[in-house]
């Protein structure tokens, strides 16, 4: 019993550390998707500028 609870607690912590990575991955994505969107955006404000003149 001792080394199943043991190896469960193993389990356990692999899945924390994995997730953990998970999240700093998925962190990383969604501030370079702002960062993308924000160009963008400037870039289309540019465009009506153009067109506007």
């Amino acid at each position: 019993m001792n080394e199943l609870n043991k190896t469960i607690l193993e389990m356990h912590c692999d899945l924390h550390i994995s997730m953990t990575s998970a999240n700093e991955i998925l962190k990383k994505d969604v501030e370079e998707l702002r960062a993308d969107k924000e160009i963008k955006d400037e870039h289309i404000k540019m465009l009506y500028a153009v067109i506007e003149n």
